[in-house]
């Protein structure tokens, strides 16, 4: 197994970079942009408006969530590309205030395992690549 992506945990949270090139979202240096690791997101991604407009994605409809506080929202639901390495993806992912999540969704689909290296304050998603996954 590989480790695919990588990231921080500072103030109890994990987080990887990111950044928009040409449309697509690629996770990896340089980072412009922070996003939380959230197992408590079943979602693809959550991204800021200002980010999903950058991206210029195509909206393909709506759908309720529940909060972790309770409340729900129904926001627009937009298709975006991601990139992780040599591994492109697409996603459904949805504007969500000025941090990204990175959801369930996201880490089952690319990845076989997420280790918290608390000590280090790392955290990485590790999968067995080459391999085709199916949606």
């Amino acid at each position: 197994m590989r480790r695919i992506l990588s990231g921080r945990i500072l103030d109890h949270e994990a987080w990887v970079g990111g950044h928009v090139h040409r449309g697509r979202l690629v996770l990896s240096p340089p980072s412009d942009l922070r996003l939380i690791i959230d197992t408590g997101f079943s979602g693809f991604l959550a991204l800021p408006p200002a980010v999903i407009r950058e991206m210029d994605l195509d909206l393909v409809g709506s759908e309720w969530h529940a909060l972790a506080d309770g409340s729900e929202m129904d926001p627009p639901i937009y298709a975006g590309t991601i990139q992780v390495g040599r591994a492109v993806q697409s996603g459904e992912i949805i504007p969500l205030g000025a941090e990204g999540l990175v959801g369930m969704a996201f880490l089952e689909r690319l990845g076989d395992e997420l280790q918290f290296l608390f000590r280090r304050r790392r955290v990485g998603l590790f999968a067995d690549w080459p391999r085709r996954r199916s949606r």
